[in-house]
Parts: C-alpha cells; structure tokens; sequence
C-alpha cells in the first residue's frame, strides 16, 4: 500500500524474501544449505478493494506461488519486459534465529559468544525488515543516491499511519487510505498555498498578462489536460 501509494499506481511489485524450502523439491527437507531467494509479488488493486480483500488475494497468490520458491530471480526477470527493472523493493521477514536466541541458545551448552559483528549491504534500492520479536521490529535499508534521510523519515511516517488506519478499521477501503501526517496536511493546506502577491492595482489583468508574456515568451501560460499552450 506504501508504494502504491508513493507512486500512485494501483498495480505494483516488490520482492519477497523466502526460504526456498517450501519449494516441491524431493529431499528438500534433508538438503544442507541456504536456500533463500527473492521472488516478484505483484499487488493489483481493483475498485472499492478492502484491505482485508488485499491480504487475502496476496494470501491466495503467495500459496499458489510457493511451490515456485527455488526459481532463481534472474530468470524471472528474463521473462518480464521489464527485466531488471521487475524489482526495486523487497520486503523480508525474519523468522530464523536472532542475534538475541542465538545467545541464549550457546549459554544454555556451557559456553558463550563474546563479541559479533554482522555487516549487510542490499542490492536493492529499499528494503524493508521485518523483525518478529517481543513487538514487531521494522528495518528499513536504502540507497542513498536515491533517498535522503528526510524522505525515509517520511516513509517511515507514512508507513506508521496506514498501520493505524488498518488497526482502527481492517475494513478500510485502500483508495481511502491517507497516508498524510498531520504536518504533511498543514504544509498541504497552508503553507504551500501562500501564494499572495502584490501586483500593481492600477493595471487590468490583461495587461499584467501580456507583459508576462513579453517578459517570459517561451514559459508556459495555459495547462488544460495533456495540452500547454
């Protein structure tokens, strides 16, 4: 819903992040490894759609999809027009052992990690993790040639009101969602429509028109549609 809403398109996709085991490969289950792969979902929204009709079509499209978890991303991509510009967006959710289990576990054999340190780099231009503790932790990771710190802060806002729309009503059609906070609407309101000037009284309108013109002959005067005069 955040990126539709950013990029004001009703049909979108963004990566997911799996495992890979839930994959229909014989033996899968004894197989040693890491088998995480990262696969397009796609998020159309029709008229009048709830959310809860969302979640339940992702649901359904996420079931139907699994058994294609093992199917490398680079092929997919192959076989979209778009090819790799199919996914600039993933979202992860963590359900393996975090750096907090995995130090509880070690104490609990007799020994215990001193000290860890993990760095991790995307290939994506945002990304999103989903961290299931004690309260949902989110992460958010991003290029930083594309988005400053001033517009994940946004995003971040953003992504926060549309978690308390949901919350207040699952009912909530998309298309009604805001996902502006109440600063973003006073900027909206006010302060971008301060758009008082002075301008001589003594002169029609007209006038002030064809000097403008004179003055600025090839700016644009008139927008109406997909015309400019």
């Amino acid at each position: 819903i955040l990126l539709q809403k950013n990029t004001n398109l009703d049909d979108v996709v963004f990566g997911s992040v799996v495992s890979g085991r839930n994959a229909e490969v014989e033996g899968i289950e004894e197989m040693v490894g890491l088998f995480i792969n990262t696969v397009p979902v796609r998020v159309k929204q029709e008229v009048n759609h709830t959310f809860i009709d969302v979640v339940k079509q992702m649901q359904k499209d996420s079931l139907e999809s699994a058994r294609y978890d093992y199917y490398p991303l680079a092929d997919i991509q192959s076989l979209s027009e778009v090819n790799q510009e199919l996914v600039h967006h993933i979202i992860i959710f963590q359900n393996y052992y975090s750096d907090d289990q995995v130090y509880d576990v070690v104490e609990d054999v007799g020994f215990k990690i001193s000290e860890s340190n993990v760095y991790e780099q995307t290939n994506y231009d945002f990304d999103v993790m989903v961290l299931p503790k004690d309260v949902l932790e989110i992460t958010f990771s991003y290029n930083k040639e594309l988005y400053d710190k001033t517009s994940v802060i946004k995003f971040k806002n953003q992504f926060t009101k549309i978690l308390q729309t949901i919350i207040e009503t699952v009912e909530v059609e998309v298309a009604d969602i805001n996902i502006l906070t109440e600063l973003d609407s006073q900027k909206l309101l006010q302060e971008f429509n301060q758009t008082n000037a002075d301008y001589p009284k003594d002169k029609s309108l007209h006038t002030l028109f064809e000097e403008q013109a004179e003055k600025n002959p090839h700016h644009i005067a008139v927008v109406c549609a997909d015309q400019k005069l």
